[in-house]
């Protein structure tokens, strides 16, 4: 386990979900849960029902669901990081090297996830072009297309060096999209040519 994980598994821990959610909202204990109106849409039953056992919430009538950090992402609109870090200057826990290593101050950064995003979202105006129609087709048939802006899901050129092009247009490094699988062979191939896109974001982002 490293020690981005041993942090999140203490702050959850350590963190009592009904007490956090109860600074927000009212609950009212029904059982081994509690009940409340949704804070995220309006109702007049409450259907926002929190486990306190396995620490997580859900409401029946708008899907909203997730643990501490996702109710402070959607409640605050924090990122994942922010909560992370403010709960844990709350509790006392050292956050020290969990999102960032130190590094050369006179070495060069690669920008991966700035990198990334760029390139998904090239994916995204190719998507909407004419060149990502038979994508957009695929789409439509998984009945997928309406969720396009709402994911980040793309389309990658069937033309042959095309991102690699678009790559060398903007500087963005060639290692980094390697690594990422999107290229391979020195650039020289595009594994997911003519492809749907799907972008994974993890907690961090």
């Amino acid at each position: 386990m490293d020690q981005f994980a041993e942090v999140i598994i203490k702050i959850k821990e350590a963190v009592d979900l009904v007490d956090l959610i109860q600074e927000y909202i009212p609950l009212t204990r029904r059982g081994r849960t509690s009940v409340a109106l949704c804070p995220f849409h309006a109702e007049k039953t409450p259907s926002f029902t929190v486990y306190p056992e396995s620490g997580h919430y859900r409401c029946y009538g708008c899907g909203k669901a997730g643990d501490i950090f996702d109710f402070l992402l959607e409640k605050e609109g924090w990122s994942f990081r922010e909560a992370a870090e403010i709960l844990a200057e709350k509790l006392g826990i050292s956050m020290d090297g969990v999102f960032a290593r130190e590094r050369d101050p006179g070495a060069k950064r690669l920008d991966v996830h700035g990198s990334l995003g760029k390139v998904r979202d090239w994916f995204g105006q190719v998507l909407a072009s004419p060149a990502g129609q038979e994508v957009r087709d695929y789409l439509e048939s998984r009945n997928l297309l309406v969720m396009a802006e709402e994911f980040g899901l793309g389309a990658h050129p069937k033309q042959p060096g095309a991102l690699h092009k678009f790559a060398a247009k903007y500087g963005l490094p060639m290692q980094v999209l390697e690594q990422a699988g999107l290229l391979s062979r020195g650039g020289q191939r595009e594994p997911f040519a003519g492809r749907a896109m799907f972008p994974i974001i993890d907690e961090r982002g």
